[in-house]
């Protein structure tokens, strides 16, 4: 997290290193785990797992924190026995299944609870000295569970990366649930074996991605950044997307270079002729043309991020998208889809 900044850093901020992703493992020794309570008679709500909350710093926002849900029966279940369980029937055919993934959402609440419960024992009575040990003995049995069900499920995915399980791993760690000799990359969440004190594998400790950005919240340009590609391929990609504000028109745009301050309309010989002459067009006479690349029907329309960050449709005339927007050029040439033609 970035210190309080003064008035030279606002004016030209320097860069802020962030993680790979959405958590490390400083952050989750920092995590607050929140217990779901009823508002009346603030009893424990036994149909959810808390979230956690994470610390998060947002280069276009400031500090804040990212609160990651808690696991369902079903993530669960998940994570103890794989991506089957999410076939139609699958409980029906392996009603144990059910059962354990149940025994675990319960764990899961009450590890929560217990705690908070026996802070509210209060005085030396020796009826409350007892229902305090009472529940710090379930409370070590429900966490033995939970790091029983944590080491199962890793074990189950050695050498491979958590993918769309990342969230349920990240419940149990955010409750100091540990297996030791099993770790999960803070980079590319590969699951390996390594010391406790391991933080990343062996390849990101070779080429670690350090994503550092210049935030627009204290004068710079960026506003997000992501590691890998937009959706998980089973692959991690060591590239960084800094998305970021331009200085020359103001809209949203991508570039896989930091220092890159101007979108494509505002950084090519024609944008800073009309910067020059302060003109208000913000793209350029030149119209590039697209057409399909698959073989099948016309292409119909296609999908671009806007100024505004928003996504809109390009819409086909006669099979082809027309834009003289150099930043919508520069992501449909990036479509393996689509093909550029003189046309």
């Amino acid at each position: 997290m970035p210190a309080t900044v003064g008035h030279a850093a606002v004016s030209a901020p320097s860069p802020i290193p962030l993680p790979a992703r959405s958590w490390s493992y400083a952050l989750l020794d920092r995590a607050d785990v929140r217990v779901p309570v009823y508002e009346e008679g603030d009893r424990v709500d036994l149909s959810r797992i808390g979230p956690a909350a994470i610390e998060h710093y947002s280069p276009e926002h400031g500090s804040g924190w990212l609160h990651k849900s808690g696991p369902s029966q079903r993530d669960l279940a998940r994570w103890l026995f794989g991506l089957l369980v999410i076939a139609p029937g699958h409980f029906d055919r392996h009603p144990e299944h059910a059962v354990e993934a149940r025994a675990l959402f319960r764990s899961f609440v009450l590890a929560d609870d217990f705690p908070r419960r026996s802070q509210r024992i209060r005085g030396q009575t020796a009826t409350a000295i007892r229902r305090r040990k009472d529940l710090a003995h379930q409370t070590r049995k429900h966490r033995e569970h939970l790091q029983e069900a944590l080491r199962v499920g890793l074990e189950r995915r050695l050498g491979t990366m958590l993918g769309g399980d990342e969230n349920t791993w990240i419940a149990f760690a955010a409750r100091e649930i540990a297996v030791p000799g099993i770790r999960v990359c803070e980079q590319c969440s590969l699951v390996f074996q390594g010391r406790r004190t391991a933080r990343r594998c062996r390849d990101c400790n070779r080429a670690p991605v350090a994503p550092k950005v210049r935030p627009a919240e204290l004068g710079g340009w960026h506003v997000d950044v992501r590691v890998g590609g937009a959706w998980f391929t089973g692959e991690f990609e060591r590239t960084i997307t800094y998305l970021a504000i331009c200085q020359g028109c103001g809209r949203r745009f991508s570039d896989d270079d930091a220092r890159s301050r101007n979108c494509e309309n505002c950084r090519s010989d024609a944008g800073r002729k009309r910067r020059q002459r302060e003109s208000e067009a913000t793209t350029g006479r030149r119209e590039l043309a697209y057409v399909s690349a698959l073989d099948g029907g016309p292409l119909q329309s296609v999908g671009v991020t806007g100024p505004d960050g928003q996504t809109i449709n390009l819409e086909a005339v006669d099979g082809v998208v027309r834009t003289t927007d150099l930043e919508f050029a520069r992501q449909l040439d990036a479509n393996r889809n689509l093909r550029r033609t003189d046309g």
